[in-house]
């Protein structure tokens, strides 16, 4: 515990010398779009967003432009690819179901529509009896 709070107070030294130091304590990676450009990777922290230099899974530095966070649409926080599922694959799920846990897992699809953004609306099909999220 006191070694987590050392390390904080070094990196807000070290931030407040160098504003572009990013750090995942003090931020949040987000993927967002303004307007008609292009959506991007980029941070979000107290209340503003902004872009990152390079893809959050490399180097970046935090840009100076900046917006305030009611100005930017998040999006889903990943590129979707396929989704693979498997079904009642938790004991306390299939309990609450009132069903067995398979001996053969229970594979399907979700179409790539299902990943959304922060606040996005979870559409529903209309023939929809029970649907879990």
């Amino acid at each position: 515990m006191r070694e987590r709070f050392l390390r904080r107070v070094a990196l807000k030294s070290r931030r407040e010398e160098n504003p572009d130091i990013i750090s995942p304590t003090l931020m949040r990676i987000i993927r967002y779009q303004i307007a008609q450009h292009e959506p991007r990777f980029g941070w979000e922290a107290e209340g503003k967003a902004g872009p990152l230099s390079a893809s959050p899974l490399g180097l970046y530095r935090r840009m100076e432009l900046e917006y305030d966070l009611e100005k930017v649409k998040l999006l889903p926080p990943i590129l979707p690819g396929k989704i693979i599922a498997v079904g009642r694959n938790y004991p306390l799920h299939a309990q609450e179901q009132s069903v067995e846990i398979p001996e053969i897992p229970i594979i399907f699809l979700k179409p790539l529509s299902s990943v959304i953004g922060p606040g996005d609306a979870i559409q529903l099909p209309p023939q929809s009896q029970h649907v879990e999220h």
